[in-house]
């Protein structure tokens, strides 16, 4: 299977501790860009300049869920929030959602997470850190 990793740039070390898991389960692995410049110079240089690269994160990402069968969100605890996904992840999972992908969460969404009614209504499927399940 084609499966594109979403998640929090926070995450991106889980990320990359993840892709060869995945490759040895026999599944192809795209992901996010994880080395990123400097954030703050971007945004404190030109706010165009910091636009232009965003935007073009997300299109690129974009284009890798839509060459994929499936994505795989990794949603650790991040700023007390258990299974966190914040809003660029959510819009991952809504395209891929509307493109018809699978859809796999690492670890369980809390009811109270703001985003719990959106990953229960699209049935995603809930792994509990087991990457055996991706099916």
């Amino acid at each position: 299977m084609i499966i594109t990793l979403c998640a929090s740039t926070k995450f991106y070390d889980h990320v990359n501790k993840l892709v060869p898991k995945l490759k040895a389960l026999g599944h192809e692995v795209f992901q996010p860009k994880t080395s990123l410049p400097n954030v703050k110079l971007l945004k404190d240089d030109a706010s165009e300049k910091y636009r232009e690269w965003r935007k073009s994160l997300i299109d690129v990402h974009l284009g890798k869920i839509e060459k994929s069968d499936a994505i795989l969100v990794v949603n650790d605890s991040k700023n007390g929030v258990s299974g966190y996904i914040g809003t660029n992840t959510l819009m991952e999972i809504t395209i891929a959602y509307y493109l018809k992908k699978k859809v796999f969460i690492l670890n369980a969404v809390d009811s109270e997470n703001p985003v719990y009614d959106e990953v229960f209504a699209i049935n995603a499927t809930i792994l509990d850190g087991d990457l055996s399940k991706i099916s």
